[in-house]
């Protein structure tokens, strides 16, 4: 199956917050699912960390990338045409 995660729910898995459902948990964990990741996430966490409306523990540069190999995510293939 395909799961595309939606910005929250990359940040809750990543930071293990009980806000994420544990059917959406163990979804994500599945390894035979592919979890995908669209270019809009790291955008809009990086303004939200810009302005200080979110604290991700650390700087911003070098969060998605190393979150995105670590939990084995892989990116959302978008194109022009998709805009």
């Amino acid at each position: 199956m395909k799961l595309l995660l939606d910005t929250h729910a990359i940040l809750w898995f990543w930071f293990d917050n009980p806000k994420l459902s544990a059917n959406a948990k163990s979804l994500i964990e599945d390894l035979s699912n592919d979890v995908l990741v669209s270019w809009a996430s790291p955008w809009e966490v990086a303004i939200k960390v810009s302005r200080k409306k979110l604290d991700i523990g650390g700087p911003f540069a070098g969060f998605f990338p190393t979150n995105m190999a670590a939990s084995e995510f892989d990116w959302l293939p978008t194109n022009y045409e998709h805009l």
